[in-house]
């Protein structure tokens, strides 16, 4: 139905150019919201608060994150080695207690000899495995793990167990020496022991490191949850304005269209209302 002109009303008028101008703020509004901004246009956006500290805060904890990760590997991995060469020393001892037994037939020395071998070539073998990103804490040419672990710049240490790489050397050495294995009471006294205090100072030291890491690791994580529950509220904050905003035009929508069905039913009441 047409719209019956209205003379003298000029505040009629200007609420229907409301009604089509009221649209276009709300649907730049849901546009915007619906790329991903922020609802207003002089509020701060999603992007600016990345752009600037966010971005810089988050940057580092990334670049934390990896290098926490990348050390609790290393450690991961040179516990599992030490926990597997353990297993072998055991059998190992076992092994050299048996070979001492002056009453062995040459068949059962050369059995036990060559279970021997085999079981530090074992040994060897969980010692070269050991490696992470290229660092192994358990080689005898290791190195110790220095970690940046926090923004400040500190550095957090892991000692690297090179001696137990060192005891599995001499200790295989050892027995696969024809003149030392045919005393395996030496061996035991000597190269077995380095062995086990090896073993027992790798276990506690990476035990130690990996509750370190894994601290740094939890108040990192804390710091993540804020950082990103801060950049959360700001734009749940922005939003809500823009909600706001929005109805109001709504009603002010709403009442153009009032406005226009009342003109279309009796345009001279609403000219009564101007006057």
């Amino acid at each position: 139905m047409a719209i019956t002109p209205l003379t003298g009303s000029s505040e009629f008028f200007k609420s229907l150019r409301g009604l089509n101008s009221d649209k276009r703020p709300s649907n730049r509004a849901i546009n915007r919201l619906a790329l991903g901004g922020s609802a207003t246009e002089k509020s701060i956006t999603a992007n600016k608060i990345t752009d600037q500290s966010f971005r810089s805060k988050l940057r580092v904890s990334s670049i934390l994150t990896q290098n926490l990760g990348n050390a609790r590997g290393a450690v991961a991995v040179a516990q599992a080695g030490v926990k597997n060469i353990s297993e072998l020393a055991v059998v190992i001892q076992d092994k050299l207690i048996s070979l001492a037994n002056s009453n062995n037939s040459e068949s059962e020395t050369r059995a036990l000899t060559t279970d021997l071998e085999n079981l530090l070539n074992q040994a060897e073998g969980f010692i070269g495995s050991s490696e992470f990103n290229s660092v192994n804490l358990l080689s005898a040419n290791g190195e110790d793990l220095n970690v940046v672990a926090a923004a400040t710049g500190e550095n957090l240490i892991i000692t690297s167990q090179s001696s137990l790489g060192s005891a599995i050397n001499s200790l295989s050495a050892a027995i696969k020496n024809g003149s030392r294995i045919s005393d395996p009471n030496s061996i035991l006294q000597s190269e077995f022991k380095l062995l086990e205090a090896a073993l027992a100072e790798a276990s506690t030291t990476l035990g130690g490191a990996d509750k370190a890491i894994s601290l740094r690791q939890r108040s990192l994580q804390d710091f993540n949850e804020t950082l990103i529950k801060n950049l959360g509220n700001i734009l749940e904050s922005d939003v809500e304005r823009e909600g706001v905003r929005i109805t109001a035009q709504s009603v002010q929508t709403q009442l153009s269209r009032q406005t226009l069905a009342i003109s279309n039913g009796d345009p001279s009441s609403v000219i009564k209302l101007f006057k």
